[in-house]
């Protein structure tokens, strides 16, 4: 009778003592898959031209033309685009500009990795005031926009 009181006890013991290492088995095995972010991180920077995801919710991975990066993505669901510039070019652009931003009279600026451009805002869009910027860098990746003077940042 008193066997009977201990036998769902022992049931759960043994279920649980089954269950510990499939459960560590499964979750050890999970930490060690590379994540998408993880592969971005060790791309060649001169081929990756950059990521977003879509409206869809699916992964876009932008290449540059001849490259092919598919072979790192293969275990994922990925739009691929052949882009014209890298990351790299599209992010030594804005490291240039940075340097001479208020000289050079830039509100902001931003690279679009959807777009594979960088984006200055202006003021206004004189030509003097671009072609001192194209002084610094010239280049068809940058795009120039009027700031919105409606728009401002507040922290």
């Amino acid at each position: 009778m008193i066997l009977k009181k201990y036998i769902p006890l022992i049931f759960v013991s043994a279920l649980i003592c089954i269950s510990i290492p499939i459960f560590a088995t499964v979750f050890a095995n999970r930490g060690s898959e590379e994540k998408p972010y993880d592969i971005v991180q060790n791309l060649n920077k001169e081929d990756y031209a950059g990521s977003y995801v879509d409206d869809e919710g699916k992964l876009n991975v932008n290449m540059i033309d001849g490259k092919n990066i598919k072979e790192q993505f293969k275990n994922y669901d990925v739009k691929y685009h052949n882009a014209k510039y890298s990351l790299k070019y599209l992010e030594d652009i804005i490291n240039k500009l940075n340097e001479k931003m208020i000289e050079l009279g830039i509100s902001s600026m931003g690279v679009s990795e959807k777009d594979n451009k960088v984006y200055v805002y202006l003021k206004s869009l004189e030509e003097s005031k671009i072609k001192k910027i194209k002084q610094v860098v010239d280049s068809l990746a940058i795009e120039f926009v009027k700031e919105d003077p409606n728009l401002s940042i507040q922290f």
